[in-house]
């Protein structure tokens, strides 16, 4: 799989032609179908025989480093959109490398700022009466199947918004949603360091 170079790190800079923020969130939006996509054809796994011999060969999980035995389950990681064995892992660090069902946002420091810009663009966003489909345009392939209609051919004030919020001024969490299939979760980082 290739990640698409419009999900690679860019800088937007706007002309005034358009709402950076409807741009961002075009971004972030086809990024939801696109992840969608990749989860619906997710590859099995394809052992070359160097790989197995490396399997075979390791004795402890090469993420916790627990010794391979009936309570540590030996399981074979993979990438599941290239087939590609990663390392042996143990059931619970296999079991925790699933793949994310949420596109996640982080800001440093959100809850002191940013956030704010985020919960009045979104909120413009979801007044704007654009129909998601038109605005975010994703090639065919992304909606092979038929529930993919039911997320992106729909208004965008349909979207479910909900706010984590420590007070009126400190908003720690936005959670964007439409059905299961696009989640974007707007986290502030410094929540994730320890000792904050």
């Amino acid at each position: 799989l290739v990640v698409p170079p419009e999900f690679q790190a860019q800088i937007f800079v706007s002309d005034g032609s358009c709402d950076p923020f409807f741009e961002f969130m075009r971004k972030l939006l086809r990024l939801c179908i696109f992840w969608r996509y990749c989860r619906n054809n997710a590859m099995q796994l394809m052992m070359r025989p160097e790989d197995r011999e490396v399997y075979e060969a390791t004795l402890n999980c090469e993420h916790c480093g627990v010794f391979f035995d009936d309570k540590a389950l030996k399981c074979q990681d993979h990438n599941h959109y290239t087939s590609q064995y990663r390392a042996a892992l143990c059931l619970c660090c296999n079991g925790k490398a699933s793949k994310p069902k949420e596109l996640r946002v982080f800001t440093h420091n959100g809850t002191g700022y940013d956030h704010h810009f985020y919960l009045l663009g979104l909120a413009r966003f979801m007044n704007s009466g654009l129909n998601l489909q038109e605005f975010i345009d994703v090639p065919a392939l992304w909606l092979q199947d038929d529930k993919a209609q039911e997320y992106v051919n729909v208004d965008v004030s349909k979207f479910n918004l909900k706010v984590i919020a420590e007070s009126s001024e400190k908003i720690r969490c936005i959670e964007l949603s439409m059905g299961r299939d696009i989640r974007i979760m707007f986290l502030d980082s410094l929540k994730f360091v320890k000792g904050k």
